[in-house]
């Protein structure tokens, strides 16, 4: 996704990455979706992002523009209608989200803006202290969405302590469904992590679906239907 800022073309590889999930999600994303749609599809959608790095953000926006034909600003606008959280922090905004102190994708910085950069990188403690992150915003999210998908995600329980509410119930837990990567684990494995996904918010072990057989990419193909947007248009 990488392309030498100062080069005439700066463009994303799109052919590189076609069979990655990026481009399952982004076409998830725009299934049956015309540009008008857009801004209220994205205004549906919540992203928490465990890493630090920005790589879905600069994906969508080349995505956005080069499949609709839209200008860099009219993607930013509507990628603004899209909630994204990163609990333990970012190593910044990228130009077109941020005038003052954004830091371009793949950007060769100096010692100094590294050690400025750190700075906003939280510990596993600071992103679960609901003072040093958006900790309450995130759990309400997870627990008013009808479908929860847990891509590349370890399950580790500082990550699912930092998603769980007390008491936390969704409004209809019958209807809400989860699906998650688990690769290479054991069956076993994937039963425990069922057992605890469903407490997140009372989930019916029969609505969660672990798989440990399909990567990212693959988990879109297996149940693209269950998980299309469309089905929620209004």
């Amino acid at each position: 996704m990488y392309f030498d800022p100062v080069s005439n073309n700066r463009v994303i590889n799109f052919e590189a990455i076609q069979s990655t999930w990026f481009n399952a999600f982004f076409q998830l994303l725009t299934e049956n979706c015309r540009p008008d749609q857009l801004e209220h599809r994205f205004s549906s959608l919540t992203l928490i992002i465990f890493n630090y790095d920005r790589c879905i953000q600069h994906f969508l926006s080349h995505a956005l523009q080069n499949y609709y034909g839209i200008s860099q600003e009219q993607s930013a606008n509507l990628l603004s209608k899209l909630a994204i959280f990163h609990p333990y922090g970012s190593i910044g905004l990228l130009p077109w989200q941020a005038r003052d102190g954004a830091v371009d994708y793949g950007a060769d910085l100096g010692a100094k803006k590294l050690l400025e950069l750190a700075q906003r990188i939280r510990t596993f403690t600071e992103g679960t202290d609901p003072s040093q992150s958006e900790i309450e915003n995130i759990r309400a999210r997870l627990l008013n969405s009808q479908i929860v998908l847990f891509l590349g995600f370890a399950y580790h329980k500082l990550n699912l302590q930092l998603l769980r509410a007390e008491g936390g119930v969704h409004p209809n837990p019958e209807q809400t469904k989860y699906f998650g990567t688990a690769f290479g684990l054991s069956t076993s494995d994937c039963l425990e992590i069922q057992s605890e996904l469903s407490g997140l918010g009372d989930v019916p072990l029969n609505q969660i679906f672990i798989r440990n057989d399909l990567t990212c990419a693959k988990l879109f193909g297996e149940y693209w239907r269950s998980l299309a947007l469309s089905r929620f248009a209004t």
